[in-house]
């Protein structure tokens, strides 16, 4: 993943909004190619129903989304001409525009694809065995928890780290940039031998986009690390994705 010094323009000193996109679609080909390679290695899955395929495409859905919003801030909102085209917004208040829609990029990156992970690891957790967690509709924590130490070939306590940073990451943006824990305590989370502190009613350092694409990808990892788990793969019937048409 980028550093933050290699996503900065070099002329402008703003976000390099080229070298994010490029970053951003890398990762959404490896979640094409991925998903292209459990199509054909699992015939008996219907690419449309089930979750195990259905979640990778959710991700591609999102990722093409956030490309597309980075091709209208490069090409439009960068351009003088376009704002005078097609609003009367003052020359003033366009970089402050600019910002919000970069914060708008960031909301929908955090939330879809953590809704797109969240709903996919609860059909799974429904298919090994329904009963479990209120029929999979308790806590997120407890139940990914369960799943990622319990019920696959073997334990994965890094994808366990992984869905803790995320989820406060999601708590973060959920709540405009600030952390809230019913505790109201403090938490220090690692992340990849990393050390991040969550404060409660802070905001912390975590929103940066190296920090996001490599969640990111990461998430992708995961999910096709459960898909392709020698457990989840002997589901010979049909995970159905809720959502599927």
């Amino acid at each position: 993943m980028p550093t933050h010094a290699a996503l900065i323009h070099p002329e402008t000193g703003q976000i390099n909004v080229a070298r994010l996109a490029e970053e951003v679609t890398a990762i959404r080909d490896r979640v094409i190619d991925e998903r292209l390679r459990l199509e054909t290695d699992c015939p008996h899955m219907r690419p449309e129903f089930d979750v195990r395929i259905t979640s990778l495409g959710k991700l591609q859905n999102v990722l093409t989304s956030f490309q597309l919003g980075c091709a209208f801030w490069a090409m439009d909102l960068m351009s003088p001409e376009w704002w005078d085209k097609v609003t009367d917004y003052p020359e003033a208040e366009r970089t402050l525009l600019r910002s919000e829609w970069q914060m708008f990029l960031k909301l929908g990156l955090v939330h879809f694809s953590f809704s797109a992970v969240e709903s996919s690891l609860r059909a799974v957790m429904r298919a090994i065995e329904p009963t479990a967690h209120a029929g999979s509709t308790l806590e997120f924590k407890r139940l990914y928890d369960d799943l990622l130490l319990h019920r696959l070939s073997a334990p994965r306590p890094a994808h366990v780290e992984l869905l803790d940073m995320a989820a406060k990451i999601r708590n973060t943006v959920h709540n405009n940039g600030i952390y809230f824990h019913k505790s109201g305590s403090a938490v220090d989370q690692p992340y990849k031998g990393r050390i991040f502190r969550f404060v409660h009613g802070k905001s912390p350092a975590v929103g940066g986009w190296p920090l996001l694409l490599e969640l990111t990808a990461d998430l992708v990892s995961m999910l096709v690390d459960v898909s392709r788990d020698p457990r989840i793969m002997a589901i010979r019937t049909e995970i159905l994705d809720p959502g599927a048409p």
